[in-house]
């Protein structure tokens, strides 16, 4: 997935380095797509050689990588294992020492057989080998004493091998040979293995040495007199020169570019020539255990290793894959060196020695099956961090998700269980993203998760949308049965598929047979769909339990629907109009940050008290009844309607009267919802005659209270204006209530008041409710009304057409009370209509609806009116009879005479009654008020 996966090498040499590692270990479609940006026409398995020239930025990169970097990046994995083993308590004679010949070691024979390698044979193996090589260098850094070379063959075959299996596939899989396939070409590198391993060393050794070596050292000697002593030295010198000569000419005559054969059969000649100058007369004056002994002897046996094994490597590969294939030279290659290496040898190497490094070439060869295998544990252990990190930075989902092992491990045949659920949380954070994913994951080893990634999402949006008939309708929509899923998971989904369709055509025919025989074909679906699972003792699958509670779910609601389609002769009217409603199960519209705001500032530490405010018939009194259902168990809400009071009061001879009808309705609401509360003793004859005594009462209430909390919930907090016109004190009722605000720490206070406590008693009550805290209810939210109109109750057979909805909401402004009057009146039409014509609500029957709506809702206007005050009401009734919005200038014009239209203009926008456009023009909130004021 290009958006998630860099193909791009780094600019940071090291940090290339180890990404190149990454890809040729475990990506490989990185490295091809990295080599085709490099140039088309490269093979994955290209030489440097072959790049000659060639000026692209990301090949100089690979350059710089493959000839300077890496050997630098062997000495430092040399360093930190050998410092690893220090730590451990390995037991090192001179580990200072060891440690310097260690890295020299690592160092030569990276930089010689890396760099060859990468040069002729490829840059992957060339790579990998010169990584793996640094483990021949630890074997001698964890030498206690005498280095013992014939273990380096074992880690040479492994080293070898390892590599070969890699690069052989980075070809295409047409070509990738292994035991499974074409079998002649294992036999091809075997065979050519053992005879190149004999064959060349006899060949360069008998030509180089004992032909080309011995003539030219004759001819020195004959021309130039040297001393005696050092004949044997110089004899050596130029005869292995010699070796090296022929060495590099044979790989000239194999290579196709041989210029460049030539030249390293240059560096080869200089190269060994300072070795056997370094060997024969700086070593043996060198003392030993010492770090210049070691620094000497270090590079030179790195250097030996790495050219002496790298061509012979080289000459086996390159004579076999020209008659073969790349894997057949891989192969002959790696047995020529070890091959070569017994042959050298001879009878000094025991057969322990060959069965080992048999075993380790083995190994490597495989390492397609273990290393998959070696790092899981690794991976899974990442993946709870990387989940983890996902929930904490969302904002980095992208750049989280493509360090997960499936993007950069292509070829780990090992689950991921963690995956679905990896998935899952990145289509919460990013769907888009989770989607592109899915698609990438197809083609992977991890193609399972992609099923179960998209069934499981499809079933939480199946069970997040199975709430009512309009949700229903709306699945089809919204579920997306890919080809993916297996053939049970598509069945199971195709039926909740079909069945919303059903359901959806239903409710767009208007005769009731056709309705229901829609909507039984979607039960009968449903149901075969719960019968086959139990035929099929599947019930105990998790995932099919979840599929047939949700089926049990449809049929029950498509059932019901169906039930009350057969028995409505009528729709049922469920709008309530001008009372409260004290069961949510009714047409309750939930006022979701109405409530939200009155927790929050309900339940904060230190609260104060709460003035809920709007206008009348917004619906302040339906909220208070229902604040119990939405607050923790240990508040109690103590509904207390004012209104009721006052008209009790209005009877009452004695003035204290009020705090005892106050205990009165504590204490019944206390025990009607926790009757094992222990509450004080009511005395009549102090409370209603003494202040005092009644906050003494509440302060004993707090005691008995324990862990509960009371919400006093004073209703229609206006009417305290009556309760003081009748024998009641003013000041001794409003500075309780600061009382109980500023000293009860268990009893909060929340009024509901059609108006601000500046406003109420001309702004003198201010002073006693001091700290208070206000939440306006205005108008519904668009989705809220909406929900009012559409689905007042579970399974509402009314539906409306688009044009009847868009016009209920625009005459009544979201009001919730006109919303009820109006739908009201509108079942009432449908009501009296043919059976056919009765479920759907066209707009002419909204029309026909209004002139009813003015005359029963009466009430609710003539409050706004009220509300209005009298230049208000005067405005209202002009404005009403206009077609448009009016100007100010024109209200002027129209009321030249008064002096405070401004403050009445101000009075109708603060009573919601009014409000401006764009360009500051006066115009009704809501069309039928306006309506209702033109016919008064």
């Amino acid at each position: 997935m290009k958006m998630l996966i860099q193909t791009t090498l780094s600019t940071n040499a090291l940090k290339a380095y180890f990404q190149l590692l990454g890809w040729l270990l475990f990506n490989h479609s990185m490295w091809r797509q990295f080599v085709n940006q490099i140039d088309t026409t490269l093979s994955a398995n290209f030489a440097l050689i072959s790049t000659l020239p060639n000026r692209n930025p990301q090949l100089k990169q690979l350059w710089k990588v493959a000839l300077f970097v890496q050997p630098f990046v062997v000495v430092y994995i040399t360093i930190i294992i050998l410092l690893f083993f220090r730590a451990g308590g390995y037991p090192y004679s001179h580990f200072g020492q060891d440690l310097v010949y260690g890295i020299a070691v690592s160092f030569m024979l990276a930089l010689t057989g890396g760099v060859l390698c990468s040069f002729i044979v490829s840059v992957p193996f060339g790579i990998l080998v010169s990584g793996l090589g640094s483990l021949i260098g630890l074997l001698f850094g964890l030498t206690t004493d005498y280095v013992d070379d014939r273990w380096a063959i074992v880690l040479l075959a492994f080293s070898l091998s390892f590599a070969g299996s890699i690069t052989n596939e980075l070809e295409p899989k047409s070509s990738q040979t292994f035991l499974k396939g074409n079998i002649g070409n294992l036999g091809i590198g075997i065979i050519f293995g053992i005879i190149s391993g004999v064959l060349i060393p006899f060949v360069v050794w008998f030509v180089g040495y004992h032909l080309l070596g011995k003539l030219i050292f004759l001819w020195i000697q004959s021309t130039i007199d040297f001393p005696t002593q050092e004949t044997e030295a110089i004899e050596l010198m130029v005869c292995y020169t010699s070796t090296a000569i022929t060495a590099g000419l044979s790989l000239t005559i194999l290579l196709e570019k041989r210029m460049w054969g030539l030249i390293l059969t240059v560096l080869l000649s200089v190269i060994l020539f300072i070795f056997l100058y370094s060997v024969l007369y700086i070593v043996p004056y060198t003392d030993p255990n010492t770090y210049i002994k070691r620094i000497i002897t270090g590079p030179l046996r790195g250097t030996f290793y790495g050219l002496t094994f790298s061509m012979v490597f080289i000459l086996a590969y390159l004579l076999t894959e020209k008659i073969s294939n790349l894997w057949a030279g891989l192969i002959s290659g790696t047995i020529a060196c070890i091959a070569s290496f017994f042959a050298l040898a001879g009878s000094e190497l025991e057969v322990y020695l060959l069965i080992f490094s048999i075993a380790a070439l083995i190994v490597g060869s495989t390492q397609k099956y273990w290393l998959p295998m070696l790092v899981y544990p690794i991976e899974s252990a990442w993946h709870l961090i990387l989940y983890n990190r996902l929930e904490k930075y969302p904002e980095r989902v992208a750049e989280l998700l493509s360090q997960h092992a499936s993007f950069w491990h292509e070829n780990q045949s090992y689950r991921f269980k963690d995956l679905p659920q990896i998935l899952l949380k990145v289509r919460e954070l990013s769907p888009e993203l989770a989607q592109k994913t899915a698609l990438y994951l197809l083609n992977s080893p991890q193609s399972w998760a992609v099923p179960i990634f998209h069934l499981e999402g499809s079933l939480c949006l199946l069970e997040r949308n199975s709430q009512n008939i309009d949700q229903i309708i709306q699945i089809h929509k919204q579920i997306k049965i890919g080809e993916v899923l297996s053939t049970n998971d598509k069945k199971l989904l195709e039926t909740f598929y079909e069945s919303s369709l059903a359901v959806e055509a239903a409710n767009t025919k208007s005769i009731f047979s056709q309705k229901s025989e829609l909507i039984n074909s979607a039960i009968d679906k449903l149901k075969g769909m719960t019968i086959g699972i139990n035929i099929n003792n599947q019930a105990s699958d998790q995932k099919i339990q979840r599929f047939g509670y949700l089926a049990n779910t449809w049929v029950m609601m498509l059932t019901q629907y169906l039930e009350g389609l057969n028995q409505v002769e009528s729709v049922p009217n469920p709008y309530i109009c001008g009372t409260p409603l004290h069961d949510k199960t009714r047409s309750f519209a939930p006022r979701k940050e109405v409530i939200k705001n009155i927790q929050e500032k309900v339940l904060q530490f230190g609260g104060n008290s709460l003035l809920l405010y709007g206008q009348r018939r917004m619906g302040k009194t339906t909220i208070l009844v229902n604040l119990q259902a939405e607050l923790p168990k240990q508040v109690i809400v103590v509904f207390v309607d004012l209104q009721k009071i006052a008209s009790i009061i209005s009877t009452a001879k004695n003035e204290g009267y009020f705090f005892y009808l106050l205990c009165i309705e504590i204490t019944k609401s206390i025990k009607s919802k926790y009757p094992h509360i222990s509450l004080p003793n009511i005395d009549i004859e102090s409370i209603q005659y003494e202040q005092a005594f009644f906050t003494a009462w509440l302060d004993e209430l707090e005691d008995l209270l324990g862990d509960h909390s009371i919400l006093l919930a004073l209703d229609e907090f206006e009417a305290l204006e009556k309760i003081f016109a009748h024998h009641t004190n003013k000041d001794a009722v409003l500075g309780t209530l600061r009382y109980i605000a500023q000293h009860c720490k268990k009893i909060r206070l929340i009024y509901a008041s059609a108006y601000t406590i500046g406003e109420l008693g001309n702004g003198t009550w201010s002073y006693y409710l001091v700290n208070l805290q206000y939440v306006h209810l205005g108008y519904l939210s668009k989705m809220e009304a909406c929900k009012l109109i559409t689905a007042p109750i579970k399974a509402f057979p009314l539906r409306y057409t688009p044009e009847a909805l868009e016009k209920i909401l625009d005459l009544t402004h979201h009001h919730p009370a006109l919303i009820q009057v109006l739908c009201s009146e509108i079942i009432v039409i449908k009501n009296g209509q043919p059976p056919e014509l009765r479920l759907q609500v066209q707009e002419k029957d909204v029309e026909e609806a209004i002139p009813e709506v003015l005359e029963r809702a009466g009430g609710i206007f003539i409050g706004m009116k009220g509300e209005a005050g009298e230049l208000g009401k005067k405005i209202l009734c002009f404005m009403a009879k206009q077609d448009n919005a009016i100007s100010e200038q024109r209200l002027q014009v129209a009321f030249p005479n008064e002096v405070h239209l401004n403050e009445a203009l101000k009075l109708l926008q603060k009573r919601e009654l009014v409000q401006t456009n764009q360009v500051g023009d006066y115009l009704f909130r809501i069309e039928l008020v306006r309506r209702w004021f033109a016919d008064s």
